[in-house]
């Protein structure tokens, strides 16, 4: 529907080889840079800890030019919501559920994550797409429920998905 893809357009943000592609109705004077850091699958509690405490709490920018996103693996998302002081600074999710809630072993949904005080999801990471099998429908779908969840989505492509009209 034409509001659906209007909030879409207003909540997603495409990453193509490093250039950064504002959602389609924010004119080009009115986009912000994206720098999205994705710490993948490393980090301790020492080393996340001293990281947030030592350099992310003391880095200076201007968040009305920059959205800066930080991404650790999931199990360290409470940690550092709880050690982030940088309001500029915000917290994205790595991957969230195909589905909602439920028996779902090992996911995190959406809604848990916003409920946490998440406000950014990652989908569509060729990480996922190539070890999980991740296709555009399956990042199609991860995005709506990410926005209907009222999520902001961090949507990675590659050219192929941008000739398939998903870019």
């Amino acid at each position: 529907s034409d509001v659906y893809k209007r909030q879409y357009q207003r909540r997603v943000h495409g990453i193509q080889r490093f250039q950064i592609h504002g959602a389609s109705s924010v004119s080009k004077t009115a986009r912000k840079l994206l720098l999205a850091a994705n710490w993948k699958s490393h980090g301790s509690i020492s080393t996340i800890s001293n990281l947030v405490n030592n350099v992310l709490n003391k880095t200076v920018f201007d968040p009305k030019k920059i959205d800066f996103l930080v991404q650790p693996p999931s199990i360290y998302l409470p940690l550092v919501l709880n050690l982030l002081t940088n309001k500029g600074i915000q917290i994205c999710a790595q991957n969230h559920s195909y589905y909602g809630t439920g028996a779902y072993t090992g996911e995190v949904a959406a809604v848990q994550l916003k409920d946490m005080g998440i406000k950014w999801s990652m989908v569509g990471h060729s990480e996922r797409k190539s070890y999980f099998n991740e296709t555009n429908e399956i990042v199609a779908n991860k995005t709506k429920l990410g926005v209907e969840q009222g999520l902001n989505i961090c949507l990675l492509y590659t050219s192929d998905a941008a000739d398939e009209g998903l870019g």
